[in-house]
């Protein structure tokens, strides 16, 4: 009974299903092949017999009329004949010949597919002197063939069948085996998505019914609506963050490749978020660093943004936040270090990942896209993105530009 229950279940996974299919061509084409082959070559034995009755019946024509009515003419093993004369009757005779025995007279393919033991194939030949020469010879050992070639050949097709089927099994998973991890990420990223969006969905739903019951205090109902204005914004800027990441790992952002100084860039990052800095009570130093690339800038920016943002929210007050850039044979390097708490070997890998938060309690903001973001845009750009322990004590960033 288990094995039926899971029997249906089986035949749905995708890769049995395309082993089934592949099989099944694999083995018809096979079949069709094989059987094609195995009659052209009954189909050309069935006339080698024909070609040996002719043959008989040119040496028993041969032995007529140069000796008279043959007695005892040698011909091949199983070859019977019969010399007749204008009235029918027969004058001379050889081999073993079955009287009452079925007849069949032409080579074909339906004569292959359909001759029997107990029947002959014949041939006639009428001289000039009236005489005629009849010669026949004994399917049996035809059909004894065809049978036992049959035999083989549903042998070979059933191996083929089964051989087809392994190795379409191991074809089709292999073949679906990265589909299937790209199926899992998607259900995954899904999830996370889902999640996300749930959260700040129900925050702006709470916020709608606070709105809507508060009718006596109109400060309540303005920090209400301005909660929803706030949560639809980080919405906004989740979906924007998933669109961008989805477009370059698909290869579908374009680069606007363009020379940027890079030192004057990073600049004016560092003046931007330096008045956030100080109101978290953190510092951000800049190296100066003429450094010119050929980038898109606006990505370049963003990914540098990210590493600063992600500095700023995983720190503690009172941290140390380190930016610079430099040069080593045609690739370009920026750094943003900081002086918090570090990332665990263990959580290296983890936190390039889509959503992954660390320590969710530390920081406000973020959904863990800045990091993805971040490679992925150093990647288009023919670089990297890793993290290492800083010098300051906390966790270095470093993004590679070729």
């Amino acid at each position: 009974m288990r094995w039926a229950s899971r029997t249906p279940r089986v035949f749905t996974r995708l890769d049995v299903r395309l082993a089934l299919l592949l099989a099944g061509v694999t083995a018809a084409f096979t079949s069709l092949l094989l059987c094609g082959l195995l009659a052209y070559a009954l189909l050309e034995a069935l006339e080698e017999q024909g070609t040996m009755l002719d043959d008989a019946i040119a040496v028993v024509a041969a032995a007529t009329t140069e000796h008279g009515v043959a007695t005892a003419v040698p011909l091949h093993r199983g070859v019977a004949y019969r010399v007749s004369d204008e009235s029918g009757a027969v004058i001379a005779s050889g081999g073993s010949w079955i009287a009452d025995a079925p007849l069949r007279r032409e080579v074909s393919l339906r004569a292959v597919l359909g001759a029997a033991e107990r029947e002959y194939l014949l041939r006639e030949r009428r001289l000039p002197s009236g005489v005629t020469i009849t010669a026949a010879l004994s399917l049996g050992h035809f059909a004894r063939e065809r049978r036992e070639l049959a035999a083989r050949a549903a042998v070979v097709v059933v191996l083929g069948i089964v051989g087809s089927l392994g190795l379409g099994i191991v074809g089709a998973r292999r073949t679906l085996r990265p589909m299937r991890e790209a199926f899992d990420r998607m259900a995954a990223f899904g999830a996370d998505v889902a999640h996300e969006l749930r959260t700040r969905v129900n925050r702006v739903l709470n916020g709608a019914e606070v709105a809507l019951s508060t009718t006596q205090d109109p400060a309540a109902k303005d920090d209400a609506l301005e909660a929803i204005r706030d949560t639809a914004e980080e919405m906004r800027r989740t979906i924007e963050q998933l669109l961008l990441l989805a477009k370059g790992e698909e290869g579908r952002l374009p680069l606007a490749r363009e020379r940027v100084d890079l030192g004057a860039l990073l600049d004016e990052l560092v003046s931007f978020y330096a008045p956030a800095a100080e109101r978290l009570g953190k510092t951000i130093a800049l190296s100066p660093a003429p450094v010119a690339v050929r980038a898109d800038r606006a990505l370049v920016e963003r990914a540098i943004a990210n590493l600063l943002e992600n500095a700023l929210r995983h720190s503690e007050t009172g941290a140390r936040i380190h930016v610079g850039a430099a040069v080593h044979g045609g690739t370009i390097t920026v750094a943003v270090e900081d002086s918090g708490p570090g990332i665990a070997d263990a959580d290296a890998g983890r936190i390039f990942a889509r959503f992954v938060r660390l320590d969710p309690a530390r920081g406000e903001g973020g959904v863990g896209l800045g990091l993805p973001i971040a490679r992925m845009i150093a990647r288009l750009h023919g670089g990297d993105l890793d993290v290492a322990p800083s010098a300051l004590g906390g966790a270095a960033f470093r993004l590679t530009i070729q």
